[in-house]
Protein backbone atom coordinates (compact mmCIF):
# COMPACT_ATOMS: atom_id res chain seq x y z
CA UNK A 1 0.00 0.00 0.00
CA UNK A 2 1.54 3.81 -0.87
CA UNK A 3 2.44 5.13 2.52
CA UNK A 4 0.41 8.46 1.64
CA UNK A 5 -2.61 6.39 1.68
CA UNK A 6 -1.74 4.09 4.95
CA UNK A 7 -4.42 4.67 7.85
CA UNK A 8 -2.05 5.43 10.23
CA UNK A 9 -0.31 8.43 7.73
CA UNK A 10 -3.98 9.89 6.97
CA UNK A 11 -5.00 10.01 10.22
CA UNK A 12 -2.06 11.60 11.46
CA UNK A 13 -2.50 14.23 8.48
CA UNK A 14 -6.00 14.89 8.85
CA UNK A 15 -5.17 15.25 12.54
CA UNK A 16 -2.73 17.58 11.75
CA UNK A 17 -4.65 19.67 9.42
CA UNK A 18 -7.72 20.16 12.02
CA UNK A 19 -4.61 21.67 14.68
CA UNK A 20 -4.07 23.90 12.00
CA UNK A 21 -7.45 24.66 11.83
CA UNK A 22 -7.55 25.35 14.82
CA UNK A 23 -4.55 27.62 15.11
CA UNK A 24 -6.28 29.52 12.08
CA UNK A 25 -9.26 29.84 13.57
CA UNK A 26 -8.61 30.99 17.25
CA UNK A 27 -6.29 33.84 15.43
CA UNK A 28 -9.23 34.68 13.35
CA UNK A 29 -11.06 35.07 16.13
CA UNK A 30 -9.10 37.51 18.39
CA UNK A 31 -7.27 38.99 16.18
CA UNK A 32 -4.22 37.27 16.79
CA UNK A 33 -0.49 38.62 15.21
CA UNK A 34 0.14 35.32 13.48
CA UNK A 35 -3.24 34.63 11.20
CA UNK A 36 -1.93 35.33 7.70
CA UNK A 37 1.15 32.95 8.89
CA UNK A 38 -1.56 30.32 10.05
CA UNK A 39 -3.84 31.08 6.90
CA UNK A 40 -0.26 30.48 4.84
CA UNK A 41 0.59 26.96 6.43
CA UNK A 42 -3.12 25.62 6.75
CA UNK A 43 -3.66 26.68 2.84
CA UNK A 44 0.43 25.12 2.16
CA UNK A 45 -0.34 21.96 3.88
CA UNK A 46 -4.02 21.78 2.33
CA UNK A 47 -2.04 22.15 -1.50
CA UNK A 48 0.72 19.93 -0.77
CA UNK A 49 -1.00 16.65 0.92
CA UNK A 50 -2.53 15.36 -2.39
CA UNK A 51 0.37 16.02 -4.47
CA UNK A 52 2.31 13.95 -1.75
CA UNK A 53 -0.70 11.71 -2.06
CA UNK A 54 -0.06 11.25 -6.14
CA UNK A 55 3.55 10.94 -5.94
CA UNK A 56 3.64 8.10 -3.27
CA UNK A 57 0.88 6.02 -5.59
CA UNK A 58 3.09 6.67 -8.42
CA UNK A 59 6.09 5.71 -6.51
CA UNK A 60 4.79 2.66 -5.41
CA UNK A 61 3.74 1.50 -8.49
CA UNK A 62 6.85 1.81 -10.28
CA UNK A 63 8.47 -0.14 -7.90
CA UNK A 64 5.67 -2.83 -8.18
CA UNK A 65 6.38 -3.12 -11.94
CA UNK A 66 9.76 -3.64 -11.41
CA UNK A 67 9.43 -6.29 -8.89
CA UNK A 68 6.99 -8.64 -11.17
CA UNK A 69 8.39 -11.67 -11.84
CA UNK A 70 8.79 -13.14 -15.23
CA UNK A 71 7.17 -15.71 -17.13
CA UNK A 72 8.34 -19.30 -15.72
CA UNK A 73 11.29 -19.84 -17.74
CA UNK A 74 12.21 -16.74 -18.49
CA UNK A 75 15.97 -16.12 -18.59
CA UNK A 76 16.42 -19.78 -19.27
CA UNK A 77 18.83 -20.53 -21.39
CA UNK A 78 19.01 -24.32 -23.25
Amino acid sequence: MPWGLRPAVCVSVTAMMAGLLVWFYVDLSIGGRDLGLAERVLAGVEAVWPLAVILTCYWSQSRARTRTPGPAGAGLEG
